[in-house]
């Protein structure tokens, strides 16, 4: 059911959301789930198959004073480095 209204209900939406979130191996929920909270998360793979995400979540208002665009970064640093640990 449609939680807010950037909840994602539609099939064609979720295909278009699910193909961005290939291209840009970030996931973000844009207060699809609760206004005034974004999330973003990516994967972490071993051996080629995602076993687990790596995300953070914060208040609306205050991830975008710290910037999205450096937190999608950090994250993918992170779990870039993880990946490399998992596959030794």
């Amino acid at each position: 059911f449609k939680r807010t209204i950037n909840t994602i209900i539609h099939y064609p939406d979720f295909c278009e959301e699910q193909q961005k979130i290939k291209q840009n191996h970030i996931a973000y929920d844009h207060e699809e789930y609760e206004y005034g909270l974004t999330c973003m998360a990516t994967g972490l793979y071993q051996n080629g198959q995602l076993i687990a995400a790596l995300g953070c979540s914060g208040p609306t208002t205050r991830l975008g004073f710290k910037g999205l665009a450096q937190l999608e970064e950090n994250l993918k640093k992170t779990a870039e480095t993880i990946n490399q640990l998992l596959e030794v």
